[in-house]
């Protein structure tokens, strides 16, 4: 097989050979330049007989014995056409107009793998995908602590008067390593090595983690669906360790996956954090997005190292508020980020972030679905076979990763089922353990977003965290509240407290004995009718929010 290329200069084929293994096959020269994957240093034959004639020849290393296999004529138009063809065909070779070459004996892996490369660019171009990854890895290096280690040491040995400064140059670079460790200051750069072109695609990458539950998930899902609704033409790829990806693939919203390092239990913090790292830095740069999307509690090491290196236009950090305590945020943190979006939350009086470094931009709260898209009550109490007059209450306590909800939905069940007219609607979390009851006058869902059926409810028991406070709120349903005393940074009382002052809900302690009197007491509200607060129209700011990363708003 015979592959027509363009000459390369053999400087410019140096660094992409130097990264590639050495051939299982033997190796294929072209006029003395080795054939791309080969390992070795190429190097260029003297030029060859008179202009507009060449001959081509298997050098050693492709045969045992040198012999001729070819000689044609060209002239100028053609050896310039055909130049230009290679050279899109390869953006790694150089056009050299006059050279024109053969590879013959060309190993047929090396044959498939161009071929194959050119089909997947669809119009001839072959990609550097395996350069790409290569440089990406050995920039990765470059950036580590120990190669920076061992590379001032190394330095240190062959130049006397680095050598006699080592004392003092040594401990300062351990300092600055172990302050980057720390996210006190910013990591070293990576410059950025992809060569894939966009074709012109607007896109944003988004990438919720999971947590514990829902809420980082739901927060960049609702954005997502509010930026498709306002500019159709924008393509929406998440990267998530969120394992419901069947949500994102019904909208036909695109998805990566990799499981969150709580399923690794064989790999540690920091390799987990590689693997991140190479997962996001392919979807970076094969996507080119023009806006980066994060929503979870503390930015990964590796998230933030793939960020320097494909280094997209535009970052976000979707930071929700109400944390026990006031959070400071890393340097390196803040610098890898052009602004934070603060969803809005009962008391506007917590904050995430109160930064110079960083803008800063609260919007209304989020939630998944506005009150319009819910199904009415009638037909949501046919389709979870609800009798139409019976008092319905939908009890949901989170996924149980964090403390034990089975004992404590039990004890809910005694106090609402004691109520003969009482039917209740359990919602199973679909990451989360799975609640064995079959009691009459009980039905048990394990969908998503449950927020769909909320209509068909009188009232509610809930945990407090974000999503279910915040649907609850909007349709002014009386509601139970069990926060969560084992979160560590969401300060679930203090949110669910507002529903107290504004008359819609009430909260009691999770580890009580029995919730009859609290049972009771929300049965009572619901029967008192609406809450002490006028019901206002409820902002969602998803829309805000998406307007604002999309650069759709016109303050942006």
């Amino acid at each position: 097989m015979r592959i027509l290329a363009a000459l390369t200069n053999a400087d410019s084929m140096e660094p992409p050979c130097a990264l590639a293994p050495p051939p299982r096959e033997r190796l294929v020269t072209c006029r003395g330049v080795l054939a791309p994957g080969s390992g070795l240093r190429p190097k260029v034959a003297p030029p060859q007989t008179a202009e507009g004639r060449d001959e081509w020849h298997a050098l050693p290393g492709a045969a045992a014995t040198p012999r001729p296999v070819q000689s044609l004529d060209f002239s100028r138009d053609q050896r310039n056409d055909l130049s230009s063809r290679s050279a899109r065909a390869d953006p790694l070779l150089v056009r050299r107009p006059r050279r024109v070459v053969v590879l013959e004996a060309c190993p047929a892996k090396f044959a498939r793998m161009m071929n194959q490369e050119s089909a997947d660019q669809g119009q001839g171009r072959a990609s550097s995908r395996g350069v790409d990854f290569l440089r990406n890895e050995v920039a990765r290096l470059r950036a580590s602590a120990s190669f920076r280690l061992g590379s001032h040491l190394v330095g240190a040995l062959t130049s006397p008067k680095r050598l006699l400064a080592l004392p003092f140059t040594l401990p300062a670079l351990m300092w600055r390593l172990w302050r980057e460790s720390r996210g006190r200051s910013p990591r070293a750069a990576v410059g950025s090595t992809s060569r894939i072109d966009p074709g012109g695609k607007r896109t944003i990458v988004m990438f919720p983690t999971n947590g514990v539950g829902f809420g980082h998930f739901t927060r960049l899902y609702a954005i997502a669906r509010r930026i498709r609704a306002h500019a159709p033409d924008i393509d929406i790829v998440f990267v998530t360790t969120m394992p419901t990806l069947h949500v994102l693939y019904r909208e036909k919203f695109p998805a990566y996956h990799l499981s969150g390092p709580r399923v690794f239990s064989m790999l540690s913090g920091g390799q987990w954090d590689g693997m991140l790292e190479e997962v996001l830095s392919l979807v970076l740069e094969r996507h080119r997005p023009e806006a980066f999307v994060f929503d979870g509690a503390h930015p990964y090491a590796g998230m933030l190292r793939s960020l320097r290196s494909a280094r997209p236009p535009r970052t976000y950090w979707v930071k929700r508020g109400m944390a026990r305590t006031a959070e400071e945020l890393s340097v390196q943190a803040q610098e890898s980020f052009d602004a934070i979006v603060v969803p809005g939350d009962a008391d506007d009086t917590h904050s995430p972030v109160d930064s110079e470094r960083v803008e800063v931009k609260k919007v209304a709260p989020i939630v998944l679905l506005d009150p319009e898209e819910m199904l009415d009550r009638a037909a949501a109490r046919a389709r979870l076979s609800l009798p139409a007059t019976a008092r319905c209450a939908y009890v949901q306590l989170g996924a149980g990763q964090i403390n034990d909800i089975q004992s404590t939905i039990h004890r809910v069940l005694e106090a609402l089922l004691a109520h003969d007219d009482v039917y209740v609607v359990l919602g199973e979390s679909l990451i989360g353990q799975k609640i064995g009851v079959e009691r009459d006058r009980v039905r048990v869902i394990s969908e998503y977003p449950n927020s769909l059926y909320f209509r068909a409810f009188d009232v509610a028991v809930q945990a407090g965290g974000y999503n279910s406070f915040h649907e609850m709120r909007a349709l002014r349903t009386p509601t139970l509240f069990l926060p969560n005393a084992k979160t560590a940074k969401d300060d679930q009382r203090a949110r669910c407290k507002v529903a107290e002052v504004e008359g819609w809900g009430l909260v009691a302690d999770e580890e009580a004995p029995d919730f009859r009197d609290a049972v009771n007491g929300l049965l009572r509200l619901a029967a008192a009718g609406s809450s002490r607060v006028p019901r206002q129209a409820v902002v969602n700011g998803a829309d805000e929010a998406a307007k604002w990363i999309a650069g759709l708003h016109a303050a942006r």
